[in-house]
C-alpha cells in the first residue's frame, strides 16, 4: 500500500494506492460432503471427498482511493472516491471432477471474476459549539463479483453458481459531545441493498413443469450503533510536571 496526503491553502487531499496481491503460498484443501438418507433408494446419496495439496491462486485488484477535506467555517466537508480494477476470470483452486451419481463426473469450478467498480461518498462535520459537533455521511458499496468462488452449489444443475452480492448504500449519523469530565461519542449506521439471482435449485418431476430459471430477490437492511466514552482520568493520576 502507498499513501500520501497534501495540505493546500483551502483544502486537504489524500491518496491511497492498494497494490495487487502477490501470493507466496499456493497450496489449498477442498472437502465436499453430501448425505441424503431415508428418502428412498433412488434418492439416497452419500459423498465424502477430501483433497490436499491442490494448486491455488489468489489475486487482488489494483485500488486507488482519493479523499478531500474542505473547511466550511468551523466545520468540514469530506469527499472520497474509490476505484477498484477488475479481474479477468481465473481458477482460485483447481479441483478434480467428482462423481455425484450422474452419467459424467461433475466439474467443480472454483473460479473468480470481478468487474471494475467506482464507489463514492460524502460526509460533513457540523460545528454547533466548542462542546458539541455532529456528523452526517453516506457511502456506496457496489458489488464487484461477476463470478464468486466462495458461493456455489454442487447439487444444482451444472454446479450453478449462486451469486448473491448486493450493492449497498450506507448512511451514518453521529455526535461528539465534550463534558467537563469526559467525551461522549455516539453514532448509528443504516445499510440497505437488494439483489436478484437465478434460483439455484433444479426441480424435475414427471408430468410437472417447473421454471428453473426464475429469479429470486433478496432485500437487505441493517442498523449498527456505537457509543464511546472517553474519561481522561490518567492525566489526573499522573499529571505532567511543569517546569518552574
Amino acid at each position: 500500500m502507498w499513501e500520501s496526503n497534501y495540505n493546500f491553502e483551502k483544502f486537504d487531499l489524500g491518496v491511497n494506492v492498494n497494490l495487487p496481491y502477490v501470493a507466496v503460498y499456493n497450496d489449498a484443501k477442498f472437502n465436499y460432503n453430501k448425505v441424503i438418507s431415508g428418502v428412498g433408494d433412488e434418492f439416497d446419496q452419500f459423498y465424502n471427498y477430501s483433497y490436499k495439496d491442490l494448486e491455488a491462486k489468489r489475486r487482488e485488484p489494483l485500488g486507488v482511493s482519493l479523499g478531500a477535506g474542505i473547511p466550511i467555517g468551523k466545520g468540514k466537508l469530506h469527499l472520497n472516491m474509490d476505484y477498484v480494477n477488475g479481474l479477468s476470470i481465473y481458477d482460485r483452486i483447481i479441483i478434480p471432477s467428482i462423481d455425484t451419481g450422474d452419467d459424467e463426473f461433475t466439474p467443480v469450478e472454483f473460479k473468480e471474476e470481478r468487474k471494475e467498480v467506482v464507489n463514492f461518498g460524502a460526509g460533513i462535520e457540523i460545528f454547533i459549539n466548542e462542546r458539541f459537533k455532529s456528523y452526517l455521511s453516506f457511502t456506496t458499496d457496489y458489488n464487484a463479483f461477476i463470478r464468486n468462488p466462495n458461493i456455489f452449489d454442487l447439487s444444482s444443475q451444472e454446479s450453478r453458481e449462486i451469486n448473491i452480492g448486493e450493492n449497498f448504500i450506507h448512511y451514518s449519523l453521529g455526535i461528539d459531545l465534550k463534558l467537563n469530565f469526559a467525551s461522549i461519542i455516539a453514532g448509528t449506521t443504516y445499510t440497505n441493498g437488494s439483489t436478484e439471482f437465478v434460483n439455484p435449485i433444479d426441480l424435475t418431476q414427471s408430468g410437472v413443469v417447473y421454471n428453473n430459471d426464475s429469479l429470486a430477490k433478496i432485500k437487505y437492511s441493517r442498523w449498527q450503533f456505537v457509543i464511546g466514552l472517553e474519561i481522561p482520568f490518567l492525566d489526573k493520576i499522573n499529571p505532567t510536571k511543569k517546569e518552574e
